[in-house]
């Protein structure tokens, strides 16, 4: 058992360092849509197409920051909050993945460059979220298991004295 608690604080671990790092990404990627897409010379990305994938991204952003700040400052209703959170986050991606490929079903080069780095930045948001709510419920089962267990250890080493 201390194998696999020890195997999903890793995961944990990772997840949120992953989760963390996509979203710093994901802020840079959303501002450079923002402020240098009209600047590249020879680029046939439509503007409002760039600032939609922006907006998105910012969007998917401020859902991570918020499902990073309230995993590790909610103290009440943690399970209903953080998994709700995690879905929210979940279906946003894969919605705003299926949106923004069919706003444009043909896309030039660069717009399509645009859209699959959306699609990468979605898919580690959507993978690195998934686990760090898979490792923490595993982690808090866990630890029911054990809190549920102890009191019937001393109770019956009692008895045996």
């Amino acid at each position: 058992m201390k194998e696999k608690k020890t195997i999903a604080s890793v995961i944990l671990g990772v997840a949120l360092v992953s989760l963390i790092t996509v979203l710093v990404a994901a802020l840079v990627d959303s501002l450079t849509l923002f402020i240098d897409v009209e600047s590249v010379q020879g680029a046939s990305v439509n503007s409002d197409y760039a600032n939609a994938v922006g907006g998105i991204t910012l969007g998917g952003v401020a859902l991570g920051i918020v499902f990073i700040t309230v995993f590790f400052a909610n103290k009440n209703c943690r399970l209903a909050v953080n998994l709700s959170l995690a879905i929210t986050i979940i279906l946003y991606c894969v919605a705003s993945m299926a949106a923004l490929r069919g706003i444009k079903p043909k896309m030039a080069a660069a717009t399509y460059a645009v859209f699959s780095s959306y699609v990468s930045t979605a898919v580690t948001l959507l993978i690195s979220t998934a686990l760090a709510l898979a490792a923490w419920l595993y982690l808090t089962i866990v630890k029911k298991k054990e809190e549920a267990a102890k009191p019937v250890e001393n109770g019956s080493e009692t008895e045996n004295q």
